[in-house]
């Protein structure tokens, strides 16, 4: 059930002469209360705009300013207050003059369309001069008409700085620094812009392509609606020292402000991203209390692109006052037969009005990033904030307020209380006080232009019907509005401006206009398809034969062929909007490319081309002595080059050939294991061979083996991962008398053999015996020495010393070969053994 104006009064309370809190309640789940400043005058409006809608469902689609202050409260992750300034009224979404900030930090902290306005970053600028309104009165009508010709205005406005498709996008991702670089503006007139002329996260590709091509003709034009160039002279001045800081020395001086937008690019972008925003709600679960509050998350995908479109279009917003700022300084020029800089046309200050931003201020005692937006309401940084320039450090930022038709603009200052209440946020104009169709159907056309004539105002406008919209009656006293906020502490008034010249409302018809007369070349818009295949120039788009396109043609001014008219098309590339042009070739029976594209033959041709000059090149080096021997001395000089090149990669490989890559995967614990395992093994081995030998000999058997076969056996045992050396003694005199063919006493310094008996089965009992030397047949030709079997492992061989088993006779060796002796020929084998067996033990110490 609908409440009553009384009712919903309860939920409203002055808390200050200037100031009313709107308590939570009012309407359905606010987070925080709202609070907006008005004085008796303002909130007379404010309160009948809610009581005609009370119990009703709003006034002309859209809801009361009060109500759309406590919807705005409503918001995910909002902090403070939602804040409604003396000017506010209603608006989409968010009221017109309506500030909020969300924590960046919260989860669900939203940026809303509806809290920027579908004009991106529409704004002032204050440009000022070094004349006085004596100066300026004699020329009054031809500086307005001056103005007028330099800078078009109305809807659907073509400007008249020439760009292209490439310029545009870059325009878009670095705002003012791509005018300084085309020379639309001084260098000095970033550092007295909001941001200084660009958004740093501007994203072109998050731009739609329906949105560039609606901004791309309209690069410094004033537009419609309330936007106007206006010529102003400084009427009273309330803070001297402000107004020096800003280069306004005295009563008379001669201002020019400057107040438009993004055009129809930013109410694109606007447009596009509230299809996004209400799938983004959806899916997200985010209820809000109105339709037109429609949000997204910050971190998510649709936030993120539209804070990156947005903030291309703020680029686009300061681009296009740049260059009205250029064509003002042309005006002034021309006129005054002066240059800009003689006339010392400097920027005072460029602010926005219609934007969001992250900025840095102190909730609850500590510092937070907050997502501010900004509708209808202007930046108000105090003195000493870090970002406002040094100019401007100890008086505050300056904010412009403008005033409507006819009335007085402000300068105002921000101040320290402003940003402790509003986040530094104060006023953007006078404000509406009646709709537009209200206006067009209570005042009149004539009556409206006697009281601009009666007050000395110039006037030049593209439509007669903005006349009654924008006249004084529609608005809000600027004065009052001005005077609120100076009360309430969140912005100080410095200088009052008077308006003498402005070019946006009433007696200027364009059908009026003197015609040029002579012959026009007439164009023809007609369906065309491509006559041949190419590619843009800008994008690299191919463009097939045969796609249609609606094409301007025209008449090639002084071209034929044998009387015939030669035909030029026009059209844009499809995906990057660039100009492209061709024209009929009737000699040939063909067309051709002019510009914005390459014929995809022609760049064949060009490759073609390109080929036949290098050979051309190389045949002309074939017969020029110089030239060849120059080639060939740089070729020694690569292959020298690539040759010391190749011996580093070969010494590589050598050096990685002698290091075992083992050793380096594996760790000392795996190392470790594999040692102890091998060990085991090993031992195993031993065991089961000394065995298997022990068992033959009983047998009768006798195990022969020849030295050849043993070397290849103990020298692939010396290759072994972690090889063992003998421990003692014993082993090698062991060896000595396997060598030599003979298992008896070997003679020893030391102790007898009594005093160290061997225990019985021991390693040394079982080999005993059981190798025997065998003569090789003649037929092989070398003589071999017998090779003891597979020895034990270190592990099996004891410290003690050899025990002497039974003797051998002597009749039981082989004699020697002839012409040598048992002892000359022993000697070698032994050395070779002992070293193949020094070897397999080197890393068992």
């Amino acid at each position: 059930m609908p409440r009553t104006f009384e009712e919903e009064c309860e939920f409203i309370e002055r808390i200050s002469p200037v100031a009313y809190r709107i308590k939570k309640g009012f309407v359905p789940g606010m987070n925080v209360e709202g609070k907006f400043y008005v004085n008796s005058n303002l909130e007379k409006l404010m309160f009948e705009e809610l009581e005609s809608s009370s119990g009703k469902q709003g006034i002309g689609g859209f809801t009361p300013a009060v109500k759309q202050i406590a919807n705005v409260a409503s918001l995910p992750a909002i902090v403070g207050h939602s804040i409604g300034l003396p000017d506010i009224h209603s608006g989409y979404g968010f009221a017109i003059g309506n500030t909020a900030a969300f924590d960046t930090s919260h989860p669900e902290a939203i940026v809303s369309p509806g809290g920027v306005g579908f004009d991106i970053n529409c704004g002032v600028r204050l440009i000022r001069t070094n004349l006085f309104e004596k100066d300026v009165a004699p020329y009054k009508e031809e500086l307005t008409q001056s103005l007028f010709d330099h800078i078009p205005v109305g809807v659907g406005s073509q400007g008249i700085i020439p760009i292209k498709a490439k310029d545009f996008e870059e325009c878009l991702l670095y705002g003012m620094d791509w005018t300084v670089r085309e020379g639309y503006s001084w260098p000095e007139d970033k550092e007295h812009c909001e941001e200084y002329g660009r958004m740093l996260q501007a994203d072109p590709s998050k731009v739609s392509t329906r949105a560039k091509k609606r901004g791309l003709p309209q690069i410094g034009t004033l537009g419609a609606g309330n936007h106007y160039g206006e010529v102003q002279v400084v009427e009273e001045i309330y803070d001297k020292h402000a107004a020096a800081k800003m280069g306004i020395e005295d009563v008379g001086q001669v201002v020019v402000m400057v107040h438009c937008g993004s055009r129809g690019l930013g109410h694109q972008v606007a447009t596009d991203s509230l299809v996004e925003m209400e799938r983004a709600m959806a899916r997200d679960n985010i209820f809000v209390n109105d339709r037109q509050l429609a949000c997204a998350r910050i971190r998510s995908e649709e936030g993120q692109n539209y804070l990156k479109g947005m903030a291309a279009a703020a680029n686009f917003a300061w681009v296009n006052r740049s260059c009205m700022t250029f064509c003002v300084r042309q005006a002034f020029s021309r006129i005054f037969n002066s240059s800009p800089d003689d006339l010392d046309m400097h920027v005072v200050y460029d602010v926005s009005h219609n934007i969001a931003k992250f900025e840095e201020h102190w909730i609850d005692g500590r510092p937070k990033e907050l997502c501010v937006h900004r509708k209808g309401s202007t930046r108000a940084f105090g003195p000493h904030h870090p970002l406002i320039p040094v100019d401007y450090q100890l008086t505050g930022q300056p904010v412009l307020i403008g005033g409507s038709m006819g009335t007085c603009s402000y300068i105002l200052t921000g101040t320290t209380q402003g940003m402790k209440e509003t986040f530094g946020t104060t006023c953007h104009g006078a404000g509406r006080a009646m709709s537009r169709a209200k206006s067009r159907r209570n005042l009149s056309f004539e009556t409206v232009m006697d009281n601009l004539k009666q007050k000395g105002i110039s006037i030049r406008v593209a439509s007669p019907k903005l006349v009654m919209e924008e006249a004084p009656e529609s608005y809000k006293d600027v004065t009052d509005v001005v005077n609120t906020c100076h009360e309430a502490g969140i912005s100080s008034k410095a200088i009052k401006l008077r308006p003498i010249s402005k070019y946006y409302p009433p007696d200027f018809d364009p059908s009026r206009l003197p015609k040029a007369k002579g012959k026009r070349n007439r164009q023809f818009v007609q369906r065309v398809m491509v006559p041949f295949n190419m590619q843009c120039n800008t994008c690299h788009e191919y463009i097939y034969k045969g796609k249609k396109f609606n094409m301007r043609r025209e008449t090639a001014d002084g071209e034929n062929y044998l009387g015939l008219k030669i035909f030029r098309f026009y059209f844009r590339c499809p995906n990057c909007i660039a100009d492209i042009s061709f024209k009929t070739d009737l000699e040939n029976c063909d067309y051709i490319q002019e510009h914005g594209a390459t014929r995809l033959f022609d760049a064949f041709k060009f490759y073609n081309e390109k080929a036949k000059q290098e050979d051309a090149e190389l045949e002309a080096e074939k017969n020029d002595p110089m030239k060849m021997l120059e080639k060939r001395t740089q070729m020694s000089k690569q292959e020298m080059q690539a040759m010391g090149e190749l011996e580093e990669i070969q010494e590589l490989n050598r050096r990685n050939e002698r290091i075992d890559a083992r050793d380096f995967i594996l760790d000392d614990k795996k190392k470790a294991f594999l040692l102890a395992e091998m060990q085991r093994q090993q031992q195993e081995e031993d065991e089961e061979f000394v065995r298997q030998a022990f068992n033959k000999t009983q047998g009768g058997g006798k195990i022969i083996r020849r030295i050849e076969d043993d070397e290849d056996e103990l020298s692939s045992r010396g290759n072994l991962l972690f090889p063992t050396k003998p421990k003692n003694s014993g082993q090698k005199e062991l060896v000595e008398t396997l060598l030599c063919g003979q298992v008896k006493q070997v003679s020893d310094p030391g102790p007898s053999t009594a005093a160290n008996p061997q225990p019985p089965g021991s390693s040394k009992d079982k080999l005993k015996g059981l190798v025997v030397r065998k003569r090789k047949p003649e037929s092989e030709g070398v003589s071999k020495t017998i090779q003891p079997p597979d020895l034990p492992g270190p592990s099996r061989i004891q410290n003690s010393k050899p025990d002497p088993g039974p003797s051998i006779s002597s009749t039981n060796l082989p004699k020697p070969l002839p012409g040598k002796s048992a002892s000359s020929s022993s000697p070698p084998a032994k050395q070779k053994l002992l070293s193949s067996l020094a070897a397999y033990g080197s890393d068992s110490d």
